[in-house]
């Protein structure tokens, strides 16, 4: 007997970024429009930059309980943050068989021990609301949860049948010709491979959001509950 639907998130808890302040996040979205503009539509908007932390599902039943575990959430930024939190996006990677492209915070000079606390952040944040049985998601049945820190830059949705089946290319999918912005399965690797250097910038972290899985007028997601992080 088939294991019953998974039912999708509706919310998920996001660190706020800087994206307009930092030239190269409309450097990329320039470069995909001149060199690839059949692409153009699957790169994520300045507005919709962010980093999350993890998802969940939010119902009439649980939403009191939720939104209380959110703002309990200043516990533990309290105590794990003893300094401002400032991360440092570079570089580029992809993952999810060559439909997503990202950014991610990489620890530098100035930046030392950010990426590990930024983890700590996300495992005790994820903890609090599984204690409280508000994480079913996947990850609610594996011992300890997994966060690899990223952000989108550009994103490829799978159809249907992909998402029963994952498809798995080989290293000669990485060439093959862009398809029209309706019919792309992977995005080829000449349309993120100028940036794999290049520098996000510096970002402040000041507001974790608590944001609805949609979209208002302003292409922006629906902001529920914020909470300062000093």
């Amino acid at each position: 007997m088939p294991p019953p639907p998974r039912l999708r998130p509706t919310h998920f808890l996001s660190l706020r970024l800087t994206p307009a302040k930092v030239p190269a996040f409309e450097q990329f979205r320039s470069h995909v429009a001149s060199a690839h503009p059949e692409l153009l539509a699957h790169v994520i908007p300045a507005v919709q930059i962010h980093l999350t932390l993890f998802v969940v599902r939010m119902t009439k039943q649980n939403e009191t309980d939720m939104l209380s575990t959110f703002h309990s959430t200043k516990e533990i930024i309290s105590t794990l943050l003893k300094s401002p939190l400032t991360l440092h996006l570079r570089g580029v990677g992809t993952f999810a068989n060559g439909r997503v492209v990202w950014t991610s915070p990489k620890d530098g000079p100035d930046s030392e021990g950010s990426v590990a606390t930024l983890k700590a952040l996300a495992r005790a944040m994820h903890s609090l609301f599984r204690s409280r049985g508000l994480v079913d998601d996947d990850t609610a049945a594996k011992a300890e949860f997994e966060y690899t820190p990223h952000v989108t830059l550009m994103k490829v949705k799978p159809r249907d049948e992909e998402r029963r089946e994952p498809p798995r290319w080989g290293k000669s999918q990485w060439n093959r010709p862009s398809r029209s912005a309706g019919d792309v399965r992977v995005i080829p690797p000449q349309v993120f491979l100028p940036f794999v250097e290049t520098d996000f910038g510096w970002h402040v972290i000041d507001k974790l959001d608590f944001l609805e899985m949609a979209k208002d007028e302003n292409g922006h997601y629906p902001v529920v509950a914020t909470v300062d992080i000093p």
